[in-house]
Order: C-alpha cells, then sequence, then structure tokens
C-alpha cells in the first residue's frame, strides 16, 4: 500500500497549496477591500463634518467591517489550512483534481472509495495498488 500512502500524501500537499492560495487571495481582498471601505469613511467624514458621535459610529462600522473582513478572508483559510476546522475532505479534493487533470477523471474518486471499504481483501488491496501506481506520476499539486 505504499503507493496508495503516496497519492495520500500528494492529496495532502494538493489542499495545503489549495487553502494556502485561498490565503494569498483573502490576504489581497482584504486589504483592497479595507482600502476602499478606510477612503468610503474618510469621505463620509470629509462631507457630512459629522459631530464626535457621528465620528464614533463611523470608526465603530470600520472596526467592525474590518474585523468581518479580517474573519473572512484571512483567518477562515488559517483555520483551514492548520485543520483548525474542517475543510475539504479527499472526496471533494479528487473532484475537484479530476476536473483539472483529464487523465485522472474519476480514477482518483474511485480509488479513494475502493481504499475506504471496510472488506479489504487481497484482490481489493491489489487493484488499489495497481491503480496507486498508474496515478503516481500525476503532480495532483499543479491542479
Amino acid at each position: 500500500m505504499t503507493s496508495y500512502q503516496n497519492i495520500r500524501a500528494k492529496l495532502n500537499d494538493f489542499t495545503k497549496k489549495y487553502y494556502t492560495k485561498m490565503l494569498v487571495k483573502g490576504l489581497l481582498l482584504f486589504l483592497a477591500i479595507g482600502v476602499l471601505f478606510f477612503f468610503v469613511v474618510l469621505g463620509v467624514e470629509y462631507v457630512l463634518w459629522l459631530n464626535s458621535t457621528g465620528r464614533l459610529l463611523l470608526l465603530l462600522s470600520f472596526i467592525i467591517v474590518e474585523g468581518y473582513l479580517f474573519f473572512r478572508y484571512i483567518l477562515t483559510p488559517v483555520f483551514y489550512l492548520f485543520k483548525l476546522k474542517k475543510g475539504i475532505d479527499d472526496r471533494e479534493a479528487s473532484q475537484l483534481i479530476g476536473r483539472h487533470f483529464s487523465q485522472v477523471g474519476d480514477k482518483l474518486y474511485n480509488l479513494i472509495d475502493l481504499a475506504e471499504d471496510k472488506n479489504q481483501s487481497e484482490l481489493l488491496l491489489a487493484s488499489i495498488e495497481q491503480r496507486s501506481e498508474t496515478m503516481k506520476p500525476i503532480p495532483f499539486s499543479k491542479a
């Protein structure tokens, strides 16, 4: 089953890379939306010349929006990346990889399904090993 363990390691590498890309994208969105919202808040204060209560409400709304953006775009991918929160499992990752690589298709999903079967006979283990060997050269992290 060493080939199957290799496939599982490649799937884990894919999910780490997937969440790392999600984190980088989230960081860029957080910065872009945060700066845009900051300019909107500055513009509202400049145009309306608010009193101290209005400025406090603008400050609180800015803090709340920035907190939400931080949680949504930065903390959530970090939770998935460090497995503090359940993210995509191997089946969903295999479907994403199957959509990217036409030669994989549903083979990876079927391989995971076979490996999770409770009644593992010698024939089933040989089939898992053979299917793992055929998918060994495919770089899942490139998906």
